[in-house]
């Protein structure tokens, strides 16, 4: 009995991702509620002998039995034995799926499956079956290759929960779903998860392309390899993506999908890193291309319209004193009714915006001098604005006619770049 015992354990322990520590003080199995009301699973290697020991005592109850002990759940007394047929025996290996599906759907308000494949993982699935069900060709555009790429590891990652001798025939037939179901306590005509593991079983079939007689065991061995097949086909025709940043994001994308330790693997790694390094060059200039476009678009935005901006009314002080900055005048800005989007209120971009928009209305554009004013920003209390000290003419005409008529000045909300210093 050791050995399907051992074989039971390892698949409890791979379903909940335990080290075997999570008891309480008696040694039994605590599952408290989450903040969801989805319990929070610990399973204890206490409960897994005791599960194993129930197996032992009624191996004709082997699964049911040593499910309910490892998570804590009462057998019923009057729980028939599982019955020898194929319909029993497939059951059999299903109930671990199904107790643990009864268990995370204990409330009627959540929905959560094990490891379910959410629609995005659903859909690149797919594309992986549909790509493997076409004749050899060149390879879908990028975004797909990398999709493509992902879903090995979605379906990987929900076979684990999974015996490696479950038949496929066994996750479709509704027969054994209702069983398993059924045997697992499930209220009458209830299977939640169960048209997940029939869209499942039918989505490994077809990526495998097995018969339903095949095992998971036999999916995944055949899904190894048609991955190391993928990946030897997008590294022989990576030079097809015209971008280098695609070329080097797919490479990199599908190598990391590569977790397998087989020689074969390590050394179909070793050359896509190869192959990563011999772009790397190029990658980087094509990297600090992009980031200049990006902000050249950025720019482009900002420079649309000034009318369609916010403004910032601010009242227009005089500062006499000694100007440290050699400048020929002196004025602070205070904003008035307005809600500060920094903690200053107002900062040197709103200045430039200001003085910009001043030299664009007098058709003087050109003659625009960015960053010419000295600006102190007060740090202390946003409502006092900033001081400026500046010697542009007509900044200060404009603000000197404002102080004599007892106006107020407009000032644009965003920095409005002028073309000479678009360029990097």
């Amino acid at each position: 009995m050791s050995e399907p015992g051992g074989r039971l354990e390892k698949i409890v322990r791979k379903l909940f991702n335990k080290d075997g520590n999570g008891t309480d003080e008696s040694g039994k199995t605590s599952i408290p509620k989450t903040e969801t009301g989805v319990p929070s699973l610990h399973v204890s290697r206490r409960a897994l002998l005791q599960g194993t020991a129930a197996m032992a005592a009624r191996p004709e109850q082997a699964t049911s039995a040593i499910v309910s002990s490892a998570l804590g759940l009462p057998t019923p007394g009057n729980m028939p034995p599982l019955p020898t047929d194929m319909v029993g025996r497939a059951a059999a290996e299903l109930m671990p799926f199904v107790k643990l599906q009864l268990l995370l759907n204990v409330n009627d308000n959540t929905s959560v499956n094990v490891r379910k494949l959410d629609a995005e993982e659903r859909a690149e699935s797919q594309m992986l079956a549909d790509f493997l069900s076409k004749d050899r060709g060149p390879l879908p555009d990028a975004h797909t290759v990398q999709s493509i790429g992902d879903a090995f590891g979605y379906i990987r990652s929900q076979n684990s929960i999974f015996p490696s001798s479950l038949k496929l025939a066994s996750m479709q037939n509704p027969e054994i779903l209702a069983t398993v179901y059924k045997l697992a306590g499930a209220a009458p005509n209830t299977q939640p998860g169960g048209e997940a593991l029939q869209r499942l079983g039918r989505l490994l079939q077809d990526i495998s392309g097995l018969s339903d007689s095949a095992t998971i065991g036999e999916v995944n061995g055949v899904l190894h390899k048609k991955q190391i097949a993928y990946a030897e086909r997008v590294l022989a025709q990576i030079d097809s993506f015209g971008d280098v940043i695609e070329r080097k994001d797919v490479l990199q994308n599908i190598r990391l999908g590569l977790d397998d330790e087989s020689q074969e693997t390590s050394a179909l790694i070793g050359r896509m890193l190869e192959k990563e390094r011999e772009l790397e060059p190029a990658y980087r200039t094509a990297m600090r291309e992009k980031t200049r476009a990006e902000h050249r678009e950025r720019v482009q935005g900002l420079n649309k319209s000034l009318e369609s901006r916010q403004e910032i009314y601010c009242d227009i002080s005089r500062i006499s004193g000694t100007r440290s900055s050699g400048k020929e005048r002196s004025f602070r800005f205070r904003p008035v009714g307005y809600t500060p989007r920094s903690p200053l209120g107002l900062n040197r971009m709103n200045i430039e915006q200001y003085r910009q928009s001043l030299y664009v209305k007098a058709g003087k554009a050109n003659e625009f001098v960015p960053a010419e004013p000295a600006v102190i920003e007060n740090m202390d209390d946003p409502e006092n604005g900033i001081v400026i000290e500046t010697s542009d003419p007509l900044l200060i005409a404009e603000l000197e006619k404002a102080l004599i008529q007892g106006s107020r000045v407009t000032i644009p909300d965003r920095l409005q770049i002028p073309q000479k210093n678009q360029t990097i």
